[in-house]
């Protein structure tokens, strides 16, 4: 949890509310995440022993948390892309004309026509 205290993530926007989303985002994605290893290791363990598996139980009781850990991933990713987009639009500030590219792409960023793979920003009046 210290990259939530000290990373790019806290470079832009509100520092409190991004590592609050950072610390939220990757809890959940832990609970998901080791949720999913120790089910499979349980029913690994299970089948290897011979023993009836019962998964059905398991899962159902375990999907209600993957779930809540999965909205809270999504909601808390999005969060801070919107807090570093959004950081990152601000700090293009008013240099009209100057190339400032927020993001792979934003509203008013636009491929070139010779290379579409690239992405050439600039504030359009």
């Amino acid at each position: 949890m210290s990259f939530a205290f000290d990373g790019h993530t806290v470079a832009n926007g509100n520092r409190l509310l991004m590592a609050v989303a950072d610390v939220l985002h990757v809890g959940a994605g832990a609970v998901w995440l080791g949720g999913v290893v120790t089910l499979t290791c349980l029913l690994w363990g299970r089948h290897r022993r011979g023993r009836d598996l019962e998964a059905l139980p398991l899962v159902i009781r375990f999907s209600v948390v993957a779930s809540v850990a999965l909205v809270v991933v999504g909601v808390a990713g999005v969060a801070m892309a919107v807090m570093i987009l959004d950081a990152r639009l601000h700090s293009c500030g008013p240099h009209r004309g100057v190339g400032c590219c927020c993001g792979k792409r934003c509203s008013w960023c636009s491929p070139p026509p010779a290379a579409p793979t690239t992405t050439v920003c600039s504030f359009r009046s």
